[in-house]
């Protein structure tokens, strides 16, 4: 109904690819010539084993087949899985019609203290449902690397999936208990503990379209250890508020990790940079950076997006003395 009676309107269609009445949508308004940009991830194959054979051979084959006429008829895609271009331009979408954009949570308020007691031990978070491709396996892995450097480290995992028994498992076979903790599911306001109490957020999925947890890690001052195959790892690169590690190398995560707790003027840098990039990635400038992107040519040179821009970089070095001090790039 809205796409028949706003015909001049850009239509706005999100996970055209999931749900058949948004496919249903996204085809009546290509049918009907109506202006149309849509919101999606990069396709990425998370299945493991047969599954990922099956699923590769269906981004392959089929979907490219099933969208070709939305992304004809599509002024634009905006790729949630930031600037992660390839899986798109693989499906077909010419990569003048792709902009970089991602998911910008509300803030909830939760904040982490910048500057902690040097002599307690490096506090590790980790949440999300537990599936293999979010990796927190190596994390584990790194932990025990840790303990056998003699690194002072408290690490607190919350939620629950078909990968909690292993990591269960693999806790009691790496000695790593009490140090490492596996609540289960916790409440919003547990959550909210833990993260106030946490040093840094650990995201060391193998592959993840974005990772709304590392925005929920800025947005609560806590330094961010993530993996380079993170979408929203970029959010990190450009803030410097963490460190980014490569995919799958749990020795890099535990040298990254080990990193901040032996240098806690590290860790404070990377804290204060989180506080001063808070702002950049509220809800109210990702839509200001949509609707600017909107209006602009396809193809041009697009608007840069506020927590990509001068000066937000400016607002993180004050905060952590002008100068880049603690740099973690």
């Amino acid at each position: 109904a809205i796409v028949d009676a706003e015909r001049d309107a850009l239509h706005l269609v999100g996970a055209y690819q999931r749900g058949e009445f948004l496919r249903h949508v996204a085809h009546h308004a290509a049918t009907r010539g109506r202006r149309m940009a849509i919101l999606s991830e990069a396709p990425l194959n998370m299945d493991q084993g047969p599954r990922r054979v099956l699923k590769e051979a269906y981004l392959r084959a089929v979907v490219p087949r099933r969208v070709a006429r939305i992304i004809a008829a599509t002024e634009r895609i905006f790729c949630l899985s930031g600037r992660r271009f390839e899986p798109l331009e693989a499906l077909g979408w010419p990569a003048a019609k792709i902009s970089a954009f991602g998911y910008f949570p509300e803030d909830r308020g939760v904040r982490s203290r910048v500057e902690a007691d040097p002599s307690a031990p490096l506090r590790l978070l980790s949440t999300g449902f537990l599936q293999a491709h979010k990796g927190v396996d190596l994390l584990l892995e790194a932990a025990a690397r840790l303990k056998t450097a003699g690194v002072p480290f408290e690490c607190d995992i919350t939620g629950e999936g078909p990968e909690l028994a292993r990591l269960e498992a693999m806790r009691r076979r790496l000695r790593l208990e009490p140090r490492v903790r596996l609540h289960g599911i916790v409440s919003d306001a547990r959550l909210a503990e833990l993260m106030a109490a946490a040093d840094v957020l650990v995201v060391p999925g193998r592959w993840e379209p974005w990772g709304i947890r590392v925005n929920e890690g800025i947005q609560a001052g806590l330094a961010v250890v993530v993996s380079d195959r993170v979408g929203a790892a970029e959010l990190i690169a450009w803030s410097g508020a963490g460190r980014v590690f490569r995919s799958g190398d749990a020795g890099e995560l535990g040298l990254a990790l080990s990193d901040l707790a032996r240098d806690r003027r590290l860790l404070a840098a990377a804290k204060r940079a989180a506080g001063a990039f808070r702002p950049w990635i509220a809800p109210e400038q990702a839509a200001r950076h949509l609707l600017a992107v909107c209006a602009h040519p396809v193809g041009a040179p697009e608007p840069v997006a506020p927590w990509a821009s001068g000066e937000a970089r400016e607002a993180i070095l004050e905060a952590r003395g002008g100068d880049g001090a603690g740099s973690l790039e």
